[in-house]
């Protein structure tokens, strides 16, 4: 390349940076080394940032220093920013309020930008608030920086308040524990604060309160005699970690009387008579006598307890005596009890004025009169064929030690085991060396089995009355509750497991059924017929409109399959279906097809089905159980008769099977 060509290159950059300097000012370029657009007019001044990210205890961080200058131009009052390109002379250090000066050394500064960042180790100080000090130089002179700097390790914290519930005027005491997230050693001296914030949320209390020894911390607040009722809130907070707790305010009262309830044995056993005594007592001591008890249960466990326990052996309700005391008697334990069941008992007590008062008791079932817990050098564990320290603590159910007495460990998986003798001490706890052998199979025996108790077949609703509009009186509604018996026999004819209907009743002011009506369904039908052979007491003139709901009674199936040499006429099959629903009251519980199968014909514009007998069935290898119920029942009905006329001659016959529910 020639000297032209250069002369040329050298004149077209001069004249690009002409060009673009023309809307910068070229003084302060060369002066501070800032990009301004307009010139500064007065003197410049500087401000710096200093940011520092993961900078922690005795690992590496980045601390990032940025200068900035300041100034206005001509007559502005506008403060313009611009970055300072050379920052130098820096010089950290870490500051705190129980902590001298402490200079802080860095490898070497880096130009990132226009901004200076440096790798950064802090040494081991105490938790609390620091701030990081910059010392530093430009081309406007020397400055200083600081930055908010939090050294806190990480750690958990528990608050808990005296007591749960407060009244205007009371003094809220609280304590926290501040806990190190590691190894939950307690951090001493942590620095952090209490904060108190009302049901609104406003902060009615906020102030410094370092941990003490064992990183525990207390604190109180008074409470106004006007403060609000409700939901208050006590947090300890340090850094970003904290625990937030609440407690209610609220005025309260101490009841009038109260409810004391215990079990008379620690607990029983397969056999034994659980018997709860209890009293119910004023304040003053005076027993309270003739108070209502209401008692409602709960099982824990995994036996499951009688069925008829939950309806009706379970005391519900009681009365105390004249001197306020109260007997509830359990039933007998079965013998098929297994493991522990605890039954308890929320006790409501109302006295003579209407004051109400509760208490609880619980009742301890258990299989066994002891009960053992074991522990090995592997935790719950044993290594087979080795042999394994074992320990093991032997209790009451109730969980009273057993100390001192002489126990025998046997390994159930062995038929025939003699077991080892162990000698436990004043702690309930004995040791002895257990060789497991090779591992085995247990069966673990499966829990009662307890049937729930059936559905009533048929339940009524409120009864309508149309013509008063005043509903039915008792009497008529004791009477409607007699007809459920009868009414049950419409069971079997339930659609799916519950079906509910509605029945219209005319009676007149004898008491006499004037008309009854329902739909078309078999199982309205059966009910209409039931209620035409009823009666309601003597009085006025009444119209009644009364749902009824009938659920499946669980009995055997007779399911009808219809087969044609011909079409079969439209809705035959559904009156088989129809008619195999009246045979369920007296179908054994067999399964199977039954041997024989109803053949049936119907003439070309007819609509009666005629049924011609029954035939055998070779593909039925049983069902002569179910047969004679299904004739009983079918072959009185020698016709079916069909809505429409059949369009076409048809023959052919329906299987019936039985199915279990």
């Amino acid at each position: 390349m020639n000297k032209k060509v250069w002369i040329a290159i050298t004149a077209v950059v001069w004249i690009a940076a002409l060009a673009t300097w023309r809307s910068r000012c070229v003084e302060a370029w060369f002066a501070y080394g800032i990009d301004a657009v307009a010139c500064p007019d007065g003197d410049l001044r500087q401000t710096a940032e200093l940011e520092a990210s993961g900078v922690r205890r005795g690992a590496p961080g980045y601390v990032t220093l940025r200068a900035i200058a300041h100034y206005t131009t001509r007559e502005a009052d506008r403060d313009r920013r611009a970055m300072l390109p050379e920052v130098s002379s820096i010089a950290l250090s870490l500051r705190g309020a129980k902590l001298a000066p402490r200079s802080l050394e860095v490898a070497g500064w880096d130009r990132v930008g226009k901004a200076a960042e440096a790798k950064l180790t802090l040494p081991e100080v105490p938790d609390g608030d620091y701030e990081l000090h910059a010392r530093y130089q430009t081309a406007l002179g020397s400055g200083e920086v600081t930055a908010p700097l939090a050294l806190y390790t990480p750690a958990r914290i528990h608050v808990i308040t005296d007591r749960p519930l407060y009244q205007p005027g009371d003094t809220v005491r609280f304590r926290a524990v501040v806990l190190r997230a590691r190894d939950l050693v307690p951090l001493d001296h942590r620095p952090g604060r209490w904060v108190v914030r009302d049901p609104g949320g406003e902060i009615l209390l906020e102030e410094a309160a370092p941990a003490g020894e064992w990183g525990v911390v207390a604190g109180s607040f008074p409470v106004d005699r006007a403060a609000a009722t409700g939901a208050w809130k006590v947090a300890w907070r340090s850094a970003e970690a904290g625990d937030e707790v609440e407690f209610t305010v609220a005025p309260f009262t101490l009841p009038r009387f109260r409810v004391d309830a215990t079990a008379d044995r620690p607990f029983y056993r397969a056999g034994d008579r659980p018997v709860i005594k209890g009293a119910v007592i004023y304040s003053s001591g005076a027993p309270v006598a003739a108070a209502s008890l209401e008692i409602h249960w709960d099982i824990e466990g995994a036996w499951p307890p009688p069925t008829e326990w939950g309806d009706h052996l379970l005391p519900a309700r009681a009365v105390t005596s004249a001197a306020g005391r109260f007997d509830l008697a359990l039933p007998q334990v079965p013998d098929d009890l297994q493991g522990q069941v605890t039954l308890r008992a929320a006790i409501s007590a109302v006295d003579p004025a209407g004051d109400r008062a509760t208490g609880a008791a619980s009742v301890l079932l258990s299989q066994d009169g002891i009960r053992t817990s074991a522990v090995t050098e592997l935790g719950d564990g044993l290594v087979e064929s080795f042999n394994n320290r074992l320990y093991v603590r032997v209790t009451t159910p109730d969980g009273r030690v057993v100390a001192n007495a002489k126990a025998t460990v046997r390994r159930a998986w062995l038929p025939g085991d003699r077991g080892v003798a162990a000698q436990l001490d004043e702690d309930g706890v004995a040791s002895l060396q257990i060789d497991p052998g090779a591992p085995v199979n247990l069966v673990i025996p499966a829990p009662p089995w307890r049937p729930a108790p059936k559905h009533a077949p048929v339940t009524r609703g409120e009864p309508e009355e149309l013509i008063s509009g005043h509903g039915a009186p008792l009497s008529d509604q004791l009477e409607l509750d007699r007809w459920l018996p009868a009414l049950a026999a419409c069971a079997p004819l339930v659609d799916g497991a519950q079906q509910t209907i509605k029945l219209a009743l005319r009676v007149d002011a004898g008491g006499a059924m004037v008309t009854a009506g329902a739909g078309p369904s078999p199982l309205e039908r059966c009910a209409v017929g039931v209620a035409r052979g009823q009666r309601l007491p003597i009085g006025a003139e009444r119209l009644y409109a009364v749902e009824l709901s009938f659920f499946d009674p669980e009995l055997p199936r007779l399911v009808a399959t219809t087969d044609a040499a011909l079409a079969a006429p439209p809705g035959l099959a559904e009156q088989f279906s129809a008619l195999a629903k009246a045979a369920r009251a007296c179908l054994p519980s067999v399964e199977g097809r039954l041997a024989s199968a109803l053949s049936w014909r119907v003439k070309a514009g007819d609509s009666a089905v005629e049924l011609t007998g029954w035939i055998a069935d070779p593909t039925a290898v049983a069902g002569q159980a179910a047969m004679l119920c299904a004739t009983s029942r079918i072959a009185g009905r020698g016709r079916l008769a069909l809505a429409d006329p059949a369009e076409s001659d048809a023959i052919g016959l329906v299987r019936f099977a039985v199915e279990l529910p």
